[in-house]
């Protein structure tokens, strides 16, 4: 036989609480904030040619919205690439890209972390 607990700590009274669930059927899903974060490759980023993001976000059923920063659309894919048609010229470019992720469990926990990808431009 299984015995299901609910262990939760009183910040207030610095002590945990221990119940048991009555239902036999119950889950314990205990989830952190999501944390967005991610890759791209290659490193060495040119205009006109794809770039490959690789998604490190952790959490649990979790949406993803990438923002590449260039006035594409965005992307909802885990692993997107994307091509930076709008770097195109002399010199380099530099997008501010954000991926946004949310948790299904708790829509109000989100966390959407920017970086700065320079793309050189291509004449």
């Amino acid at each position: 036989m299984s015995v299901l607990l609910l262990i939760s700590l009183d910040s207030i009274a610095g002590r945990f609480i221990v119940e048991r669930l009555k239902s036999p059927f119950a889950t314990l899903l205990l989830e952190d904030d999501p944390k967005a974060e991610f890759t791209f490759s290659p490193d060495i980023n040119c205009a006109d040619s794809p770039i490959k993001f690789t998604n490190t976000s952790t959490g649990i059923d979790l949406t993803f919205e990438l923002d590449f920063g260039d006035n594409s659309p965005k992307s909802t894919e885990r692993d997107p690439s994307h091509v930076f048609a709008s770097a195109v010229g002399s010199g380099t470019k530099t997008f501010s890209v954000k991926l946004t992720v949310k948790s299904n469990q708790d829509p109000g926990k989100t966390n959407c972390p920017a970086r700065l990808l320079p793309v050189a431009n291509t004449i």
